[in-house]
């Protein structure tokens, strides 16, 4: 059953043409080095298949992870979330990293490591396009001028937050306001409690 559903969703010739080594090496890295079950070997090769070409690119997600002082029970657990995290670009999750542990956002390498461990895609994220937009609207909204509410407790909660628009947390703040008329004080604990409201869309 698991083979069908593996071969329906690679391709039934695109699996068959891979070399016997590669795929060796690919279940040698996971049952091996990361400890993998064979049910979670499965669960993650069939809902990535494409994972099976790119043994080569594993070390290198594997390293990102590892800068995050992760370890093999997380490092298991978030490619389990999100098979994708093993063959993330390497640079571009660095400078995610790096990004969002500057001292002007104010993450600890502890801190975004927990994140990771629920949101390893955040890894992924555009910085220009998407996380310092985002990080430059919520310090530069009301909310921060509030001691009970912080960027890195909002992100905690609710990681999607780095990729929301903020034009969209601008229409959801918005929405509170002229909608609900609801005051300042209670928008912000409104968003303290459920942060992800922010993410959503102001007609939902």
């Amino acid at each position: 059953e698991a083979l069908c559903e593996l071969f329906q969703r690679g391709g039934l010739l695109n699996i068959l043409t891979l070399e016997p080594d590669r795929v060796r090496a690919v279940f040698q890295l996971l049952k091996c080095d990361l400890c993998f079950s064979n049910a979670k070997l499965f669960h993650v090769i069939t809902l990535h298949p494409e994972l099976l070409a790119n043994e080569n690119r594993f070390h290198l997600g594997i390293e990102v992870l590892r800068a995050l002082r992760m370890s093999n029970r997380e490092i298991q657990g978030a490619s389990y979330r999100w098979p994708g995290i093993l063959t993330v670009n390497f640079d571009m999750a660095h400078s995610v990293i790096n990004c969002l542990c500057a001292p002007s956002v104010g993450f600890t390498t502890k801190s975004l490591r927990s994140i990771v461990r629920r949101a390893p895609w955040i890894l992924v994220y555009d910085i220009e396009r998407d996380i310092m937009p985002a990080l430059s609207w919520l310090q530069d909204s009301f909310l921060m001028s509030y001691s009970s509410i912080s960027i890195e407790s909002v992100v905690r909660a609710c990681p999607q937050v780095l990729g929301t628009c903020p034009k969209s947390m601008s229409g959801v703040i918005d929405f509170l306001r002229s909608d609900l008329l609801a005051e300042d004080e209670v928008i912000v604990s409104v968003i303290r409690q459920f942060p992800a409201i922010l993410t959503s869309s102001a007609g939902d």
